[in-house]
């Protein structure tokens, strides 16, 4: 239906998800989904001076990083979503203390708030699927230009992390994607290497966002 070629823009350096790699956490299926619906797929890294995302990204995937980005990489990001680029940013749980610091100033300066937690989900669907309960089920999509094609769609996310939409910022405004059921909790100790607890006086009991939208 849209003849013209799409550029999805893949950033690189810091450990994020392979878009060759083909076992566990690689990205070989979304690359070949990508470009069976008519998009180019690249690799880009901002790692230099006067970084800038190429003009031809349709969209620059910021997929998974596992160590943070620098100051230089996320004004060049900044200045490509404020021209009217799009990004797509995808945390994974910071289960290694790996920080993005960097990365969620950029996300709280559009009212967009990432949490230090990692979703469960007691509905026991993930165990239908082969997976388990850190596998969240989301059941609805909202009526988004992004997900309204999605709405009757039900998804699991594997370990996925919380977030919410904080107050305006400026011209920048938010609203969520989707999100996780009532059977579902965001758990704030994970890191510990015991078996997971949930602990109703600490942690965030569900619905939860798991994806939302900043737009200028």
């Amino acid at each position: 239906l849209k003849p013209d070629k799409r550029t999805a823009c893949f950033l690189t350096g810091h450990g994020e998800h392979d878009l060759e790699h083909t076992q566990g956490e690689g990205f070989s299926a979304l690359k070949e989904s990508l470009e069976g619906n008519n998009f180019v797929t690249k690799s880009v890294s901002l790692l230099e001076k006067n970084a800038a995302v190429p003009a031809d990204c349709t969209v620059l995937v910021v997929g998974g990083p596992k160590k943070d980005l620098i100051d230089l990489e996320t004004e060049a990001i900044r200045k490509y979503v404020q021209a009217g680029g799009r990004a797509l940013i995808m945390l994974d749980p910071m289960i290694k203390n790996v920080s993005t610091k960097t990365i969620d100033k950029m996300l709280a300066d559009w009212s967009v708030n990432v949490n230090d937690d990692l979703v469960v989900d007691l509905s026991g669907i993930g165990k239908l699927y082969g997976t388990d309960e850190f596998s969240p089920l989301v059941t609805k999509y909202e009526s988004h230009v992004i997900t309204r094609e999605m709405r009757n769609t039900a998804t699991l996310f594997p370990l996925a992390r919380s977030v919410t939409i904080g107050a305006a910022k400026g011209d920048v405004s938010a609203e969520k994607l989707f999100g996780t059921t009532p059977r579902s909790f965001a758990i704030k100790d994970f890191r510990s290497g015991k078996p997971v607890e949930i602990d109703p006086k600490r942690d965030t009991p569900g619905p939860l966002n798991l994806g939302v939208a900043a737009v200028y």
